[in-house]
């Protein structure tokens, strides 16, 4: 075994151990962030027969709810049981990626399957299961379809299609990168193209409609289902009045003007990319300058650097530049920078340089892991990984808070027909409401919506429904969130009158803690 190879598998072999501790770890994780505000949806739709978006108002893609709803229906609402699923969606991801690489290198996929798997955990608990990630597995699936030989054109083609239609009902666009799968796909079946440009088109229009045979039928499966259980007219509603203006903010939640949204995009956009698209590059470069790859194996390389950008242009479209937003772009850097490793036949004297490309790797995805902290890119890993490797348990949700909700709620012992209604987004007590298996009072557990745009006339009608709603029924309590995310910028306000005034004259403290307080209906 020569130098370079012991390299290699050296660290192959300790990032599978860096994985394997990670994975031990992340089973003692609680549902923090978006996880249990979709799980307390699914478990109304599943367990109360709540119509998604009639019934509960929501923002996410009808394929998001489908998925916490099997999850719920199989194994529960429990923490293990959701990180058990997670692993096992991971270890899925994993599995179709190793088998979609390793066409170009066994040695670059161990890698950058481990890699990634390694980075994605370290984002934190706050990022597991992410719709952004939740994608990547159908895309990942589709391009291993689309590079391979076992079916016809035709099937592949319609398989690839309705993969990545399974994305797009998690995120409409993350159907980005079909186009490219497809250009893909009609460069193989034709490898004179480049002196046949009709035919080759001729190729991609054919192919292009196979895989609409397989795109358009999975794409109605959701739509089909939101018609039979009632809520389609709302959700057309919500994704054509209210989405455009919750894109249309900033991901601190800011209205602001087109210029400094421009401004704002330029800034967000290449903070977002400096650190990971030198090394891809030089992946790239390394791989079809040095790497001695055989045609179909360029392609690939060029299909994953394609991607590499198409999903860049993704956060664009999403506007927000959240961490999580960002995992398919880092999904394929992660590739293309683990062609580092390829063996350079082209420079086979010069050992130096291939170790050289093994420590460079090495390196790039130590900076990598250590900038994606829980909540914000620093220099350390999640905080609840420095609290575990100490011997303690991971923090709880919240710093407790969502287990103090919690534990009131259940101490009340809610009737059959007394609701609770959250005053709150992402801050916990929804998931406290989860825990406690308490219904809300009202359609809309988040009240985020009510503080922006506030001159629209759809957010005035919502606003309309909401005190309406509140009146009809009071509800028991009121989970007040203190400290919370609250738009702010142009049309925006930190006040609402009406649900202020109910409040004030119809319920009292009954208990406060830090950052919450949960008011208690006067008795009549």
């Amino acid at each position: 075994m020569n130098s370079v190879t012991f390299l290699q598998r050296a660290l192959i072999i300790l990032f599978a151990l860096l994985f394997a501790a990670e994975a031990v770890l992340a089973l003692q994780w609680r549902l923090v962030q978006d996880a249990p505000l979709l799980h307390y949806v699914a478990w109304l739709a599943n367990e109360h027969d709540y119509v998604v978006y009639r019934d509960i108002f929501e923002t996410s893609m009808p394929g998001t709810f489908l998925v916490h709803m099997f999850i719920g229906r199989l194994f529960g609402y429990g923490d293990l049981a959701f990180r058990l699923v997670d692993l096992a969606w991971l270890a899925s991801l994993m599995t179709v990626s190793w088998l979609l690489i390793r066409r170009i290198n066994p040695v670059v996929a161990w890698a950058s399957t481990l890699g990634f798997a390694i980075t994605y955990i370290a984002y934190g608990p706050g990022m597991t299961m992410q719709r952004d990630y939740l994608g990547l597995l159908p895309i990942a699936g589709a391009m291993l379809i689309a590079a391979g030989s076992r079916y016809s054109t035709g099937t592949r083609a319609a398989l690839v299609g309705g993969l990545f239609a399974t994305a797009v009902t998690l995120k409409p666009h993350l159907g980005l990168g079909l186009p490219f799968v497809l250009i893909y796909m009609t460069v193989r079946e034709n490898e004179d193209w480049k002196n046949d440009y009709s035919a080759a088109f001729k190729s991609l229009i054919r192919i292009g409609l196979l895989a609409s045979t397989g795109f358009l039928p999975v794409l109605l499966l959701p739509v089909l289902w939101l018609w039979l259980t009632g809520g389609l007219e709302t959700f057309w509603e919500m994704a054509t009045r209210y989405l455009p203006l919750h894109v249309d903010m900033t991901g601190s939640i800011e209205t602001v003007t087109p210029e400094k949204y421009f401004d704002y995009t330029v800034r967000k956009y290449i903070h977002g990319i400096r650190f990971y698209v030198p090394p891809a590059i030089l992946g790239i470069f390394f791989a079809l300058r040095f790497g001695g790859l055989e045609r179909d194996q360029r392609r690939l390389v060029y299909l994953f650097a394609c991607l590499i950008f198409v999903y860049s242009i993704y956060t664009v479209i999403g506007g927000k530049y959240w961490l999580y937003h960002w995992i398919p772009f880092r999904y394929m850097v992660m590739v293309c920078t683990a062609l580092v490793l390829l063996p350079l036949v082209q420079l086979n004297r010069r050992k130096l340089i291939e170790s050289g490309c093994v420590v460079l790797f090495a390196a790039m995805l130590f900076i990598w892991v250590s900038l994606w902290g829980y909540d914000k890119q620093t220099l350390r890993f999640p905080a609840s990984f420095v609290h575990q490797v100490s011997g303690l348990p991971p923090p709880s949700p919240r710093d407790g808070m969502v287990d103090e909700i919690a534990d009131f709620l259940i101490a009340a012992e809610l009737g059959p027909d007394e609701k609770v209604q959250p005053l709150d987004w992402v801050a916990g007590a929804v998931h406290a409401m989860l825990i406690a298996e308490a219904l809300p009072a009202t359609p809309y557990v988040y009240d985020y919506y009510f503080y922006h745009y506030i001159s629209n006339p759809y957010i005035q009608k919502i606003r309309q429904e909401y005190i309406a709603a509140l009146q009809t029924d009071l509800p028991r309590y009121m989970i007040d969130i203190t400290f919370k995310v609250r738009p702010t910028g142009l049309d925006t306000t930190d006040t609402f009158p009406e649900l202020e005034a109910i409040i004030e004259s119809q319920y009292r403290v009954a208990q406060k803690g830090t950052n919450y307080r949960i008011l208690e209906r006067i008795a009549d």
